[in-house]
């Protein structure tokens, strides 16, 4: 799981979504309130679970509207 702040500007969720979608990763939940979060148990897609690569992390880091980017084990 990534944790990600960032400033809403246009752009952003098609920068982020092509950086995971490069890297095999399915966008399983996007929260749209801060009240909103955790997994679903009825995920839909298939996408690869573990460590988020710390090359990827890196990349998401470095688009011009993050804060910040975590990545997030449970």
């Amino acid at each position: 799981m990534i944790y990600v702040t960032n400033e809403d500007k246009p752009g952003f969720i098609g920068h982020f979504a092509s950086l995971l979608g490069d890297a095999r990763i399915n966008i399983a939940t996007v929260p749209s309130r801060p009240q909103q979060t955790g997994r679903r148990r009825h995920r839909t897609g298939r996408g690869r679970r573990g460590a988020v690569p710390a090359d990827l992390l890196a990349k998401v880091q470095a688009l011009p509207q993050v804060k910040q980017a975590k990545a997030l084990a449970f």
